[in-house]
């Protein structure tokens, strides 16, 4: 609907239909770049914190992009109009609250039954693709060509000012993400197959609507082409609401709907006729909303609460990409070699949905401690009784009795080191007492040396190189603990691995927490809590620590610093 009422209004303001269609593409481009940027943001920050602002910028960009056009016919705003018709639009799409995104996060947090309360969205989202159109394309031709990106807008900024105020339903704050334009915790084979799956529903979208349209007109029914697609778009209306009331599971639907919209794609390139169009596109458009809602299902399933709203608008960006792709694809194929090609071009593009569903892993096929197993290595939260299976790998006994063998007895206390780590160099020294938390996660290098209490919270792996050396007091812990009480629920925790490389010196009682590589040669000052990652040859220092100067040929003429 926004990206349509773009459309309309910069085509008022220009007369231009190149320069809309820039400006539409402009809108959805930023859309689906910037999307799951806002998502992380409201995972990291809370609804609340990020969603006012995003709307503001938002809101503010659309009436600049209203006025733009009587801008363009004053003299010095006359030779960037070309400028506005882009840049404006591209901000409109970029701060585009994801309304999805955010309304599915807030059903997961008010109810049970999230099959039902998808479907009901996605039947919303339904009316909304069938009514939307429709009343933007009056607005813009009967009203004025700006009237249907006013009416969206405030649409947009009154549904974002209810949700704000729903503050019961509002998730929680995730805490801090992992990793630089995706949260790691969504790199998973689960996650990226979805995003292939919407690629694949993307393609769909792009291109069928081309096709409908190439038939139409060839059989001089051009104006039918909306109808059919609206009569599709109600048969998935109604296919998701009965979908909602049944307890089928949803990969197997996913898969069925998927065959049926791929080979029906194929079939409508036989079609005869305006009566067997109606009748075959309603078949093949029902079944979307039952590869839709069955892959928010599994989407919930597979993704941690922190990171949800960042995927699904990974979700709607993997949707639009294959949009881009498929919809001037289709086109030059329906202009060069007629809608049946297009149909038979659009089932091969489409053909890659039942094939990326086919390597999806569905969650129960794995054992309880293999899906715990795969939630620790991406970092995603798991519980104290969850990870109890682990509970034979701690090495306690063995390190209780480490600690109370003389040191002078070289041989016996080499013989425990090597049962109690995960791996062991040579010429190792680990003074008297220390502590680990599984002591099987550790793996040092040759020559290192740990001073006394040194303290491995090794939930996954700590690797240590080469000649490193690390002072008394020293806590290395993988794990932390989610800073809203709500998730912290029997002792929640997430694990991730700590490198430290080869030649670092570490000074006395300092913490280094969960995900942090400290680079080759460094130095870490005493008492200072390490929260990221340090660069080789520096010299960091603080709570938190920060980097204070790099390490050079001048520290060799000077023994102290």
């Amino acid at each position: 609907m926004s990206g349509l009422a773009v459309f309309w209004t910069v085509h008022g303001a220009s007369g231009s239909f190149g320069r809309a269609g820039a400006a539409t593409g402009a809108f959805a481009l930023a859309d689906a770049v910037v999307g799951p940027q806002i998502g992380r943001l409201v995972d990291r920050w809370g609804q609340r914190r990020v969603v006012p602002v995003t709307t503001a910028v938002f809101v503010v960009a659309v009436i600049a992009l209203l006025n733009a056009g009587p801008l363009t016919n004053i003299g010095i705003f006359a030779d960037i109009g070309l400028l506005l018709d882009i840049g404006l639009p591209g901000l409109v799409g970029a701060a585009l609250p994801p309304v999805g995104a955010l309304s599915a996060a807030r059903w997961r947090v008010a109810v049970d039954d999230m099959r039902a309360a998808l479907s009901i969205d996605g039947a919303l989202n339904d009316a909304v693709f069938l009514a939307g159109p429709v009343l933007v394309t009056t607005l813009g031709a009967g009203v004025t060509p700006w009237s249907g990106l006013a009416l969206a807008a405030t649409l947009v900024a009154a549904g974002m000012l209810g949700l704000l105020t729903a503050t019961a339903t509002e998730p929680p704050p995730g805490g801090s993400a992992q990793g630089v334009l995706v949260d790691r915790r969504l790199l998973n084979r689960r996650f990226l197959s979805l995003f292939a799956a919407n690629l694949a529903m993307g393609f769909f979208f792009g291109g069928i609507g081309v096709a409908i349209t190439g038939f139409a007109f060839a059989h001089g029914s051009g104006a039918f082409a909306g109808l059919i697609t609206a009569v599709a778009g109600a048969a998935s209306l109604v296919a998701g609401l009965g979908y909602g009331s049944l307890h089928g599971r949803p990969l197997p639907t996913m898969r069925a709907a998927s065959i049926v919209i791929t080979v029906g794609c194929g079939l409508l390139a036989l079609t005869p006729g305006l009566p067997a169009m109606f009748a075959g596109y309603a078949l093949v458009g029902g079944c979307v909303a039952l590869v839709l809602i069955p892959g928010a299902i599994l989407l919930q399933e597979a993704t941690a609460s922190e990171v949800y709203t960042q995927a699904m608008t990974w979700m709607n960006s993997a949707s639009a990409i294959g949009i881009a792709v498929s919809a001037p694809l289709i086109g030059y194929v329906v202009q060069h070699h007629g809608w049946p090609a297009g149909f038979v071009a659009l089932a091969v593009l489409t053909a890659t949905l039942p094939l990326t569903l086919l390597t999806y892993r569905v969650e129960s096929m794995d054992s309880p401690e293999e899906d715990v197993l795969d939630r620790i290595r991406q970092g995603l939260l798991y519980t104290e009784s969850e990870a109890a299976f682990q509970n034979p790998r701690r090495r306690a006994d063995l390190v209780f009795e480490y600690n109370i063998t003389r040191p002078g007895d070289e041989e016996q206390r080499r013989s425990l080191l090597e049962r109690i780590l995960g791996s062991v160099g040579a010429r190792t020294v680990l003074l008297s007492p220390f502590h680990a938390g599984f002591g099987s996660n550790v793996h040092i290098g040759d020559d290192f040396f740990g001073n006394v209490n040194l303290t491995f919270v090794d939930d996954v792996e700590i690797r240590i190189g080469d000649g490193v050396m690390i002072a008394p007091g020293v806590t290395l812990t993988t794990t932390g603990h989610p800073i809203h009480p709500d998730l912290r629920v029997d002792f929640r925790r997430f694990s991730e691995p700590i490198v430290i490389e080869d030649k670092v010196w570490i000074g006395s009682n300092v913490v280094v927490l969960p995900g942090v590589r400290i680079g080759y040669g460094s130095v870490i000052g005493a008492g200072s809590v390490v929260s990221r990652d340090i660069p080789p040859m520096s010299v960091a220092v603080g709570v938190p620590c920060r980097v204070v100067r790099s390490i050079t040929e001048e520290d060799l003429k000077n023994g102290t610093s």
